[in-house]
């Protein structure tokens, strides 16, 4: 009786999606011919949209409220839309809002907006916000917060400030979904560690494998991700081709492999309502580019290639 294989994938997202098509498209086939049989397992698919219609449905909740995030993209986008949706923008030639219907804030431990871009940049994403009735606030950090009994947050700050808010939004950080990784496979901040050449998980043993945010290995942004996967689907076409043509899961196959290269390049693109700031390669975007790059749909339409295995038709396991 042919033995049946496992090769599961844990996460449904952009990563893991990636690698369960590349996996079926490209690798699969290849083992099949070896007379392998191998079965695919995608635990965890899920996802919880957040776009205008949910601000739509608590518009009247939202109307003059304070939100407080940090000065990352995330908090940037958020702030910038919500700005948008609800206080409108003041154009090109008015610095701010006179009379915003909602009072929001951004508020960063940093001395500049959005790390990876520079200060010139960071400086115009400001610019940005102010026109979409949102101020910055520099330099001040959250101790605690509080949620009241009436449904809002009071705030501690770094600075002794007290604030309360209808809204607040910890949008600073992120916290790798790897609870379930043994704590020796992981770094101090809960990333797992990876060989950033192989994008294998040397410590955890033979065939396993890190794709997307979760690794130590990435700077978190779709580019590095879409670049990672077929470098990571090629080293795991190598081991299991290998392992199959010697029957011998212990065989390693011969030479290096695939490596990757990470991008450390000035590349991000964060829209701020109807404008934008963003880098690639270090060369500037300009404002409306961003927007229409991204800020349109914040690239939704990439769901349907993902989901469908079209952004890994190409083979580039060889």
């Amino acid at each position: 009786m042919q033995e049946t294989h496992n090769f599961i994938v844990l996460g449904g997202s952009g990563a893991g999606l990636g690698i369960a098509h590349s996996f079926l498209k490209h690798i699969e086939p290849e083992l099949a011919k070896l007379d392998k049989t191998y079965h695919p397992t995608l635990p965890g698919v899920g996802h919880a949209p957040f776009g205008r219609r949910a601000l739509r449905a608590h518009r009247r909740w939202i109307q003059a409220v304070r939100f407080l995030a940090g000065g990352g993209p995330t908090g940037v986008e958020i702030t910038g839309e919500i700005g948008h949706f609800l206080n409108g923008s003041t154009g090109w030639f008015s610095s701010r809002s006179s009379n915003p219907k909602a009072k929001v804030t951004v508020v960063t431990k940093g001395d500049k907006l959005l790390p990876v871009l520079n200060k010139s940049r960071a400086l115009w994403a400001e610019t940005l916000l102010n026109r979409v009735g949102v101020d910055v606030v520099y330099n001040v950090s959250v101790v605690s917060s509080t949620t009241d009994a009436d449904g809002k947050t009071t705030v501690d700050l770094s600075n002794g400030e007290q604030w309360t808010a209808d809204v607040y939004i910890p949008a600073w950080g992120v916290t790798p979904n790897s609870e379930y990784v043994p704590a020796n496979f992981k770094n101090d901040q809960g990333y797992i560690k990876t060989n950033e050449a192989t994008l294998r998980a040397d410590a955890a043993g033979p065939r396993v494998y890190v794709a997307g945010d979760v690794g130590d290995y990435s700077r978190r942004g779709f580019h590095n991700l879409y670049s990672a996967i077929p470098v990571l689907a090629a080293n795991i076409k190598r081991d299991l081709l290998a392992a199959a043509a010697s029957d011998s899961l212990d065989t390693k196959p011969e030479g290096l492999g695939r490596s990757f290269t990470r991008n450390s390049s000035e590349t991000q693109a964060v829209p701020i309502g109807p404008a934008g700031v963003g880098a690639v390669n270090g060369w500037g975007l300009p404002s409306f580019l961003t927007w229409l790059l991204k800020g349109r749909n914040y690239m939704i339409g990439n769901i349907t290639v993902t989901v469908n295995g079209d952004m890994v038709k190409r083979d580039n396991t060889g």
